[in-house]
């Protein structure tokens, strides 16, 4: 990939060394280009309170944040916001359980032990895969 962009998009990676990344709570905040207003805008409410009108996209995004957990199950959302130009999402991922290797036996197939290994049939029954 190094090669197609030739290193002139390619930044350095934010992710923190010494951390593995397997699990935790992130709180993590994702903003538009140039900061449009895409998700919405903030309007007055009937009490004179602010409240956020979402646009399709901010509809759209919600109903995104909102499928996450069933999607995947090893996350929680449980705060988000969703601003004008930019949203505010916490995510509890669940420490991912390594799975443990365990090694099977080898069983030799082989006719010596009378079953074809073509048709996984056994010929010890006198059982034939030609056609009489």
């Amino acid at each position: 990939m190094a090669d197609l962009f030739q290193n002139k998009y390619r930044i350095a990676s934010a992710r923190a060394q010494w951390h593995d990344y397997n699990g935790g709570v992130y709180f993590i905040t994702i903003c538009t280009a140039d900061r449009e207003h895409y998700f919405g805008k903030i309007s007055l409410g009937d009490h004179d309170e602010q409240q956020m009108q979402l646009s399709e996209i901010g509809k759209y995004t919600d109903d995104c944040i909102r499928q996450m957990e069933s999607l995947h199950n090893d996350i929680t959302v449980p705060l988000y916001q969703i601003m004008p130009d930019h949203l505010h999402l916490i995510i509890s991922v669940e420490t991912i359980k390594t799975v443990e290797t365990v090694e099977t036996p080898y069983y030799d197939v082989s006719t010596e032990n009378n079953i074809s290994t073509e048709n996984n049939i056994s010929t010890e029954n006198n059982i034939s895969t030609e056609n009489n």
